[in-house]
């Protein structure tokens, strides 16, 4: 039960627990979910977990990303401030939150991701680090659909951003990704026609 709760409400499985679910083919079945791009594995030290469901991260164990797993519910309100990747494909949001993570992790290999309690299935966060003062840095990465938003705080340098934009290319020319993308500020209120353009 407790197992069951854990990877439904943060979306993580640990090797142990995917050796109490799958037995002796455990590492067979997260394989195939790895290669598919439905799960990312992941070392102790690339997550932080901030969920009252995990105890502690065992420092020798490895760990599984799953968000696909996670049974609360989407939040699909728009950020309009926010960047938003649009795109023209309807690619299960699992893949893209998985190869984002992924391409992050590659592109800056101090990054991690954060688990929360009950965080909903369509969002993913993570914690990056500004290159000079190597301040800590979370943002969110929200699946809207046709729509992927990124709220970046302000206080992200440019090192970070350009992580995000470079990952974020990655993730869409990657199998599970889209020929057609591109990136967008939603505006505030709709422009005044009678304003000169």
């Amino acid at each position: 039960d407790t197992l069951d709760s854990r990877v439904a409400i943060c979306g993580i499985v640990a090797e142990s627990t995917a050796i109490e679910i799958f037995n002796t083919d455990h590492k067979l079945f997260m394989d195939v979910l790895v290669s598919v791009d439905l799960a990312l594995k992941l070392k102790s030290h690339q997550l932080i977990i901030e969920s009252s469901e995990f105890t502690q991260v065992e420092e020798k164990e490895e760990y599984y990303y799953i968000p696909d797993v996670r049974t609360t519910p989407p939040v699909l309100k728009c950020e309009h401030s926010a960047l938003h990747l649009l795109h023209s494909t309807s690619c299960p949001f699992c893949h893209l939150q998985v190869l984002f993570a992924k391409a992050l992790l590659k592109i800056k290999p101090d990054s991690k991701l954060i688990i929360k309690n009950a965080s909903p299935v369509n969002i993913t966060t993570f914690r990056a680090f500004t290159s000079e003062k190597q301040e800590a840095v979370d943002f969110e990465m929200r699946y809207l659909g046709e729509a992927v938003e990124f709220r970046v705080p302000p206080t992200a340098d440019e090192d970070i951003c350009t992580a995000i934009i470079r990952s974020c290319h990655q993730m869409m020319e990657s199998k599970w990704g889209c020929d057609k993308y591109n990136f967008a500020v939603m505006c505030s209120k709709d422009p005044d026609p009678s304003t000169p353009a």
